[in-house]
């Protein structure tokens, strides 16, 4: 895989923070404060009213005035922004109705949205995400990077704006690559160590000599990922190990005391087609991460 050209430093200028009003959903709040604060971007605190149930007559639709659930998430919005941490920034609320996967799709298109930032309590796995949670459907469809804070996140460096370390953590697939910049971008402007994480699969049952061999081509590999005029305040650290993807790279951050996991994640297309890795690696890591999870689709702007 080459090394890309990068542009020099992020551009964060619109942040996405989707909420539910939960006290589990706004314990991702301080992360999209902390990265406005640091970037100057303004906070879009967003809430995905439900569609009204259908009924075997059509009716119309009930005027504004007497439409409970809007004056409910109203309500809602307005408690939550008045006792919210939002001080320190500038910050939008955008109440919408709709499928939360089109209503999300459609707002980061029309606010020009460049990261997402939201909570997951995807405790139970895989299977707890693949069973319609709205975590799910926002990183796995929007055009740009979204920020998950899982159920295990303890690190909250990037809240005070003081991320330490970056781990990138790459297939060496096209797919991973896009999310370099940001990995690159975010170690440069914090002057973070950088590690470049690479886990080999299924080597146990081949010879030694392909063995070895293997994991050195994917050591060199990892080392020409980053160019030598990326900004970085230290040399980047390739980390190249045999195993079960989410497992090592979980295992990985934990050892480094890593800040940020930054990962590739593939492209728009049914849940259940792409529950294989590496979509099953992203959530399972997301799942138990000790800290936030940056993923990038391919074709990210």
């Amino acid at each position: 895989m080459a090394a890309l050209q990068l542009v020099p430093q992020l551009s964060l200028k619109n942040i996405l923070f989707t909420t539910d009003f939960s006290n589990y959903a706004d314990r991702a709040l301080p992360f999209a404060v902390g990265l406005a604060r640091r970037y100057g971007a303004t906070v879009v605190v967003a809430h995905v009213i439900p569609r009204e149930p259908r009924h075997p007559i059509p009716l119309e639709p009930a005027p504004p005035e007497l439409d409970e659930l809007r004056f409910h998430a109203e309500h809602a919005m307005n408690t939550f922004v008045r006792f919210a941490p939002l001080s320190a920034v500038r910050y939008e609320t955008v109440l919408a109705r709709g499928d939360p996967e089109l209503v999300f799709e459609d707002m980061v298109k029309k606010h020009q949205i460049d990261l997402v930032v939201i909570a997951t309590h995807g405790r139970g796995g895989l299977k707890k995400l693949l069973l319609g949670s709205v975590a799910e459907e926002i990183f796995r469809t929007v055009s740009c990077p979204v920020l998950t804070v899982g159920p295990d996140v303890q690190h909250k460096e990037i809240v005070d704006g003081k991320l330490q370390h970056v781990i990138y953590a790459t297939d060496l697939s096209a797919a991973s690559q896009h999310a370099l910049p940001y990995a690159i971008g975010l170690a440069a402007d914090h002057r973070a160590r950088l590690s470049c994480v690479h886990v080999v699969e299924k080597i146990t049952n081949i010879p030694l000599y392909y063995r070895e061999r293997t994991l050195r081509d994917a050591h060199e590999e990892l080392e020409k990922l980053v160019p030598a005029n990326a900004g970085l305040a230290c040399e980047p650290q390739p980390i190249v190990v045999a195993g079960e993807p989410a497992e090592k790279i979980l295992q990985v951050a934990g050892d480094l005391d890593a800040d940020l996991i930054v990962m590739g994640a593939r492209h728009k297309g049914s849940i259940r087609m792409m529950s294989h890795l590496p979509w099953a690696c992203t959530h399972q890591v997301i799942c138990h991460a000790a800290c936030p999870v940056l993923t990038v689709r391919a074709g990210a702007r």
